[in-house]
Order: structure tokens, then sequence, then C-alpha cells
């Protein structure tokens, strides 16, 4: 009986410790799930509320993981939209975003960051922060 449990119990210590090594490395390693290559232009510079802006993003993503995206209207004021699930592929790609321009916005000029968060492991959360171009809202 006195095996059996010495047995357990150097299999609990040697666990604990396989336990400790794997957050340790889930809590240290450096993750990159996506990089920007090119800074963010918006294709068109001024803009009437209630209507689509677009801009250019170029990207190398290195995982499959879906990330959900805030992104935030930066003046003297800040306003938050909804987060949502982003769609880019892994690889490197160029591709053209849209974002819909509330129309509580008051005119003036802005620019947005948007936060990429994934959740790379369970102990882990990374946020990827970029930003556009500034533009112009205008009265409609």
């Amino acid at each position: 009986m006195e095996k059996i449990l010495n047995k357990i119990a150097w299999g609990v210590i040697i666990g604990a410790i396989g336990l400790m090594f794997l957050a340790g490395y889930w809590l240290l390693y450096p993750y990159k799930p996506i990089e920007f290559t090119a800074p963010l232009r918006v294709n068109k510079k001024e803009i009437n509320p209630g209507d689509h802006l677009s801009f250019d993003i170029s990207y190398c993503k290195t995982c499959k993981l879906q990330a959900n995206i805030t992104n935030i209207f930066v003046d003297s004021i800040v306003y938050y939209t909804p987060t949502q699930p982003s769609d880019l592929a892994p690889g490197c790609h160029s591709t053209t975003y849209s974002i819909y321009i509330p129309r509580a916005l008051p005119p003036g000029e802005y620019h947005i960051k948007s936060i990429y968060t994934y959740r790379v492991n369970p102990l882990r959360t990374i946020n990827v922060i970029v930003e556009t171009e500034s533009f112009t809202i205008v009265k409609e």
C-alpha cells in the first residue's frame, strides 16, 4: 500500500511541475498572431455621417484564430463601435476594409483605432492595435 501511495505522490508532483511549465510557456511565449505591414490608408479623406469609410490593409496573419475587432473613432471625443468578429485569412494579404460612419458623430477630423483581440490560449489574450490615417467627417 505504501508503494502505491509513493507512486501516486510522485505522479502528482511530476504532473504539477508539468502544468507549471505549460502555464509558464503560455504566459511568456511572444505570440504575434497578426502583423500589419503598411499603414492603414483611407480611400476618401472626406466622408458624410451614415456613409461607409473604406481603407486598405496589408497584413501577415500567422494563425487560424479568429479575432474580435473593436473600432474606436478618435477625435476630441472617443466613440466605440460594437465588437465584431474578423474574417481575415491566414497568410500575407492586402484587402480593403469598410466601416460604417455613425450618424451620431459630429463633424471633425478623426482617425480610427482598431483593436484586434486574439484569445491565443486559456491563460492569455493578445491585443494588436492599429490606426488609420486621419479623415474628416463633414456636415451632411
